[in-house]
């Protein structure tokens, strides 16, 4: 079984290519051999759609696609985990908060979470997007870092946290760390992907563990092919064993 945990439910006002977003991703993932996509929705800041369109892409093909309900930590009430959990989504995704993602202000969040048994895919690393003159945004990418998961992971021992980009290349090693913890594992997108073989033989990279790792694209469904290749060539190149291989691809997303 192949599992990408983390693809964006993309506006097609935005990305013009993709009238009908849902059926163009089920298409691809037929091309790629795909079996099931995580589909979050994190609205207009993101040029995507948001959780109501993930929906109903869910209910238009409820054996290919998993709703991850975005959850804005900032805005909404703790109890917005269990409204999303009431339309049917399998997971949450949290990114671009004001505070750190171990903040006491998000505690709450993360409680109802493990109490539903929904994993969160927490947006680790550089958040991408320049800074626009005349348009001042409250980012700071060091809110992101992996290593905010190891308070969560340590006071909510029964909640799923997925590092997505495993921090990027800036933090790898940082994400690595954090995902000794049982319960923190870590996907392939934006960068782990595309790194050389020769990086992870490094001695200071040697101690993944690949069973901690789960395939995600971050992808526009027509490129998909491109993580997914190079995920592939890499676990190649490292000469993984096969079962390895499978669990990364989708084996370990499954039983999640």
């Amino acid at each position: 079984m192949i599992i990408d945990v983390h693809h964006h439910y993309s506006d097609g006002a935005y990305y013009t290519d993709y009238a009908d977003f849902p059926a163009q991703l089920v298409a691809a993932m037929d091309r790629y051999g795909w079996d099931r996509v995580c589909l979050n929705g994190l609205g207009a800041r993101y040029h995507n759609l948001g959780n109501a369109a993930v929906v109903k892409a869910v209910e238009r093909f409820p054996d290919r696609i998993i709703g991850i309900g975005h959850l804005d930590v900032d805005v909404e009430k703790p109890s917005q985990v269990d409204a999303l959990r009431d339309t049917g989504m399998r997971g949450l995704k949290i990114i671009g908060t004001l505070r750190r993602y171990d903040d006491d202000a998000y505690l709450p969040f993360y409680e109802r979470a493990q109490a539903a048994r929904l994993p969160i895919l927490f947006h680790t690393g550089f958040l991408g997007g320049e800074a626009k003159p005349g348009k001042p945004e409250d980012v700071s990418s060091d809110r992101y870092r992996p290593i905010t998961l190891d308070r969560i992971a340590r006071l909510f021992p029964d909640l799923t946290l997925i590092a997505a980009h495993m921090g990027t290349v800036i933090w790898f090693q940082e994400a690595v760390a954090v995902m000794t913890h049982p319960n923190v594992y870590g996907d392939t997108s934006g960068g782990p992907s595309d790194l050389p073989p020769e990086f992870y033989r490094q001695p200071q990279h040697a101690g993944i563990n690949w069973d901690k790792v789960v395939f995600g694209s971050d992808s526009l469904p027509n490129d998909g092919h491109i993580p997914f290749n190079g995920l592939q060539r890499l676990m190649g190149n490292l000469n993984l064993p096969s079962e390895t291989q499978a669990r990364v691809l989708g084996g370990t997303a499954a039983a999640l």
